[in-house]
């Protein structure tokens, strides 16, 4: 039978049965989607889990490399191998990483953050830090360490912290904003670099 002698009821079919099939794949799509958003929403809670356990054991400090799996920041790139053998993490053009950390609040703490470098020179005067929604000044800023005192919390597990560079400074189209290559938070008052 050519083309010609089919008749419009099957020709017809066709098309609905290809509609039925693109329907079925949306359908399929959204479930997809919405089984990774709960594996996503698991994965956060393990991770509370996991930095609560660290809690339990006495954990009193947290540390992140650039060199380490990322799990923490969804806002920079890949590490990047320097000229030195160091490695860089670039933030892309938010200019900001925030990450919420499990440890005991009862005494003080040190943040200190390791720059690699700034997109623009004039980015460096502009980088800020805040813990628990309020803005902390730098205690101190050896060559591009940048070191902070996270005052003491009565009856407190997390430290809610935020690296960024002020908005207003920001220059338009531009992919990265700064790099660094690791942060620490440490038990107690500043200890000196050597």
């Amino acid at each position: 039978m050519s083309t010609d002698q089919v008749s419009p009821r099957i020709r017809l079919v066709e098309p609905i049965g290809a509609n039925q099939k693109v329907e079925q794949l949306e359908q399929r799509v959204a479930h997809l989607e919405s089984q990774i958003g709960s594996l996503l929403s698991q994965l956060r809670i393990l991770t509370l889990d996991y930095e609560a356990a660290k809690l339990s054991g006495h954990a009193k400090e947290w540390h992140f490399d650039v060199i380490e799996p990322n799990f923490y920041f969804n806002n920079v790139f890949p590490p990047e191998l320097m000229p030195n053998g160091k490695s860089r993490r670039w933030v892309d053009q938010t200019a900001r990483i925030r990450h919420a950390v499990c440890l005991p609040r009862h005494e003080a703490h040190t943040f200190t953050i390791d720059i690699v470098g700034f997109a623009q020179n004039s980015y460096s005067n502009a980088l800020h830090l805040r813990i628990d929604g309020k803005d902390i000044k730098w205690t101190s800023v050896e060559g591009l360490a940048f070191t902070a005192v996270i005052p003491p919390l009565d009856n407190a597990f997390k430290v809610d912290f935020e690296v960024y560079i002020d908005p207003s400074v920001l220059l338009p189209d531009q992919s990265v904003s700064f790099s660094f290559r690791k942060i620490s938070i440490t038990r107690g008052a500043p200890k000196s670099r050597v």
